[in-house]
């Protein structure tokens, strides 16, 4: 190409300046294996090259002049997000991906408070929410398409005072995660066949691990975490409910939410500025639940006691993405083979949910008023690194 030469072996340094409104997004060409997070690179020349920078609009961010700012689940399904709120009672939102201000919402009735988490399965081509009320267990089921709703698909006004906490499926039951007085916690599991009240199986777990606060599956296995003193992490059968690995987490609450990788968990904790864990993420083998890589990202947020707590982990284009109240927010990229990491800083405090419909990330706000939702390319992030 024409342009300056340069003596072989000279190191030349390439800087992505975008225009207004506009980020960098990757490089292409002769470098499009360089870092696409780093708008400025280092190359050799050992030949002539042709290297071209990729630009994209910037940041989408949407504000709700409706106040819901505490959501508590997310969940991206078939071209929508959809979120769950902890209002009094429960509501449940959604965004079409494509167009976020294409937002429409449900209202659940009283009783129906603290929405928790929401699951969907493909066998019923439903959503399943449960709400964290103490008014017994309660599963809402939800067409994502035009949100009518049965509110009490599932009910057991019995057996719980706290009800339900989380949920997960493996698209032929629902696993619930629920706790009866606050101290002792349960996993019950529904048939998607039936939708009865009446499980297929249940265990009350251990005494020492009570305050169950996630629940994923992954091929025949739940893997489920608590915040009980020392926190813990579960590997249970998902076909008979037993325990088969347990340990404890060196920390605090971990993550109501928490990353699969294909190895690995990533699970943060919900520990405050002036804890010695803040700002640690662990990366937890799934073969064997004891080993335990912390991973410190240093991340302390303000002088507030809750600030560098982490929310959400989110797994995505190849990294872990956790997110970080502070003032503003954080987001930390990790990799999950090295553990290299990088923080970010966005726009807005208490960064809380964070989700991807695969091409970009969208991340909820808690307590703004009005409430806030973010959906962005990774570009976006260029430039906006903490030291």
């Amino acid at each position: 190409p024409s342009g300056p030469d340069f003596t072989p072996g000279t190191k030349v340094q390439i800087k992505a300046v975008p225009e207004k409104d506009y980020v960098f997004k990757s490089w292409s060409g002769d470098v499009s294996n360089a870092d696409p997070m780093k708008s400025s690179i280092q190359i050799t020349m050992d030949s002539s090259k042709s290297v071209y920078a990729i630009f994209v609009k910037a940041a989408e961010t949407v504000v709700l002049n409706i106040g819901e700012s505490y959501v508590h689940g997310l969940k991206y399904i078939n071209g929508y997000y959809f979120a769950s709120t902890q209002n009094t009672p429960a509501k449940l939102l959604r965004f079409n991906a494509n167009d976020l201000s294409d937002y429409s919402e449900i209202t659940f009735s009283s009783g129906h408070n603290s929405a928790d988490d929401l699951v969907y399965t493909e066998k019923t081509g439903k959503i399943y929410v449960v709400f964290a009320a103490d008014t017994g267990l309660r599963i809402a089921e939800v067409d994502p398409y035009t949100m009518e709703f049965d509110e009490n698909k599932i009910v057991d006004m019995t057996n719980f005072t706290y009800s339900g906490q989380t949920i997960t499926t493996d698209n032929e039951f629902l696993y619930v995660g629920a706790r009866y007085d606050w101290y002792e916690s349960k996993i019950i599991k529904y048939s998607l066949s039936t939708l009865s009240s009446i499980p297929v199986k249940e265990i009350t777990l251990a005494p020492l691990y009570y305050g169950i606060h996630s629940i994923q599956y992954r091929d025949g296995y739940l893997y489920v975490t608590g915040i009980a003193t020392p926190p813990w992490v579960l590997k249970v059968d998902a076909n008979t409910l037993s325990v088969e690995q347990e340990a404890n987490i060196d920390g605090d609450t971990p993550t109501d939410d928490f990353a699969m990788t294909e190895d690995y968990l990533f699970v943060g904790l919900e520990t405050g500025y002036n804890h010695k864990k803040s700002g640690v993420i662990y990366r937890i083998s799934m073969n064997d639940i004891s080993k335990m890589h912390p991973i410190n990202t240093g991340v302390k947020g303000g002088v507030d006691k809750r600030s560098g707590y982490c929310y959400a982990v989110q797994y995505y284009l190849g990294y872990v993405w956790a997110l970080f109240d502070s003032s503003p927010g954080t987001i930390t990229r990790i990799d999950p083979v090295s553990l290299e990491f990088k923080n970010y800083q966005l726009e807005h405090n208490t960064p809380n949910e964070i989700s991807t419909d695969g091409r970009r990330l969208f991340i909820t706000f808690w307590g703004q008023n009005p409430g806030r939702v973010q959906a962005f390319d990774t570009s976006y992030l260029n430039g906006r690194e903490i030291p």
